[in-house]
């Protein structure tokens, strides 16, 4: 679901409130190194990918999943000749990919 200024609730102390689902959660923006970042196995968009593996896969083998498809490298190209991301990833404070599987396997192929 897109987000708009509008959802985002900017405080003082440069944290931010999202809501997704039926739950707000804080946030802050950070810089982490695309490298650092990890897939999340039980992140309920990549269980169809999982479908077709067993359990458990590698993080090199989630992004190689979300790699070989069609609409995944198309968003590549549309990074690429946007010159970037244009809203970035959600990322757990240990590193685990929240919301942005995608784009953070596109931005690790640049």
């Amino acid at each position: 679901m897109p987000r708009t200024e509008q959802d985002m609730a900017s405080q003082p102390n440069g944290v931010h409130t999202i809501r997704l689902g039926n739950q707000d959660f804080p946030v802050r923006r950070i810089q982490f190194l695309v490298d650092d970042l990890k897939l999340d196995p039980a992140n309920p968009r990549l269980g169809f990918l999982l479908r077709k593996k067993t359990l458990p896969a590698t993080d090199p083998e989630l992004q190689q999943l979300l790699w070989d498809l069609d609409p995944v490298k198309d968003l590549y190209q549309s990074i690429y000749q946007n010159g970037g991301l244009i809203e970035d990833p959600i990322i757990h404070p240990d590193g685990r990919v929240a919301e942005g599987n995608c784009r953070t396997v596109v931005n690790g192929k640049r």
